[in-house]
């Protein structure tokens, strides 16, 4: 291993003498590289990252000398600029499968991570999943050290490793706000589903309906961004944005309660139920903030840009006026959704609130039609239509 990278060189610049054992070819795994971005500086990352750049390109150089036979888009090779992170491992096995050993030609040992990391159930980990594991640790400048690895030519920012993005990941770990907002600016995916840690088992016996989410639902409930003594960029920009461009009212995730209406049908005619990320992310806002409007103006007025929008606030904030209970997702607690728990029992009680609900419910949907109503008529941004004209 590297004996420099202990937790007590942290603060220290291990980039020399990372780089002397590179360069005289000191064995290299998977550990060594995680221990890495653990524990050591960023220009320490920069020299590793920088190294293993060299060497994947000198595995893309193997893949050149292949016969052209769509060997590109099966095996993540492509010679567009991009170094191959998680695709070395197909790539190995492709060469492989020509008679080409690259750890042989280039005498290394096989699972040296200068060629390639492992492949397992879970697939390969990205650059990207490392560096999430320096933020566990660390808040250094992380988006600065995410953007150095994507102008080396590492895009891979939306690969899965073990039913996790990077994206997932950075969610879970709940440190840094700044590396999530670099990924989805980054075109990370935000409409990928999002398992719950539920038993399998007793998900099959269909005593509850679990919901369907995606990363952005659970971008949009982070309880940690929202107790700023200001709503943050994520939430007044990227987030709406996001919402806006990934076609949220169209990822309903299955819930039935009346705090969302039904969504647009699907292809084959569906109606579509649940709560949409924005319904989310409304209703954690006002879990968080109350009605004190002021605090909301920026994300309102980007919403009234969307009239579609504007009627899931309006229905949102008539639902918790009239204090009625979820049978949804928003039933439970912020702090479920972090860990990806759901309790055994979600949902059990859900029916029976709603038919002691029911009365609140017509009462819900009357004032809804109404207040739409008045809102395409009054012809008003969102925040005046919510204080008075």
């Amino acid at each position: 291993g590297f004996p420099f990278l202990g937790r007590s060189y942290k603060s220290c610049d291990c980039s020399e003498p990372l780089e002397i054992l590179l360069e005289h070819k000191c064995y290299l795994s998977e550990e060594m590289v995680e221990k890495t971005f653990r524990n050591a500086n960023l220009g320490t990352i920069w020299v590793l990252m920088e190294y293993i750049n060299k060497w994947r390109r000198e595995l893309e150089n193997l893949l050149s000398l292949l016969p052209k036979c769509g060997s590109e888009s099966q095996h993540g090779y492509t010679s567009d600029g991009r170094v191959l992170d998680a695709g070395a491992p197909q790539a190995v096995s492709l060469l492989r499968s020509y008679g080409i050993c690259p750890y042989t030609k280039f005498r290394l040992r096989r699972d040296n991570y200068r060629l390639s990391q492992r492949l397992g159930p879970g697939g390969a980990k990205s650059i990207y999943h490392n560096i999430s594991i320096h933020i566990n640790k660390y808040k250094y400048k992380v988006d600065e050290l995410a953007q150095r690895a994507y102008d080396l030519g590492f895009w891979g920012v939306d690969t899965e490793f073990d039913r996790r993005t990077p994206l997932m990941q950075a969610y879970q770990l709940d440190r840094y706000e700044g590396y999530v907002m670099w990924l989805v600016n980054h075109k990370a995916s935000l409409r990928r589903p999002f398992t719950w840690t539920i038993v399998d088992a007793q998900r099959q016996e269909g005593s509850y309906t679990v919901p369907k989410h995606t990363v952005l639902h659970k971008l949009c409930r982070l309880d940690k961004w929202g107790c700023h003594p200001t709503l943050t960029d994520f939430y007044t920009e990227i987030l709406p944005h996001a919402i806006a461009t990934a076609g949220s009212d169209r990822l309903a995730n299955g819930c039935t309660c009346s705090c969302s209406s039904p969504t647009a049908a699907d292809r084959v005619g569906n109606e579509r139920t649940g709560c949409s990320p924005l319904t989310v992310l409304l209703n954690h806002l006002f879990d968080l903030w109350g009605f004190r409007f002021g605090m909301h103006i920026k994300l309102l007025d980007f919403l009234n840009q969307v009239q579609k929008h504007a009627e899931v606030v309006i229905r949102c904030l008539t639902f918790r006026r009239l204090h009625i209970r979820h049978t949804c997702c928003l039933s439970r607690s912020a702090d479920e959704w972090q860990k990806d728990q759901l309790q055994h029992k979600y949902g059990s009680n859900f029916k029976e609130l709603r038919e002691e609900d029911q009365n609140l419910i017509y009462l819900l949907n009357t004032l809804i039609n109404e207040f739409t109503s008045r809102y395409r008529t009054w012809d008003l941004p969102l925040s005046k239509f919510l204080t008075g004209p």
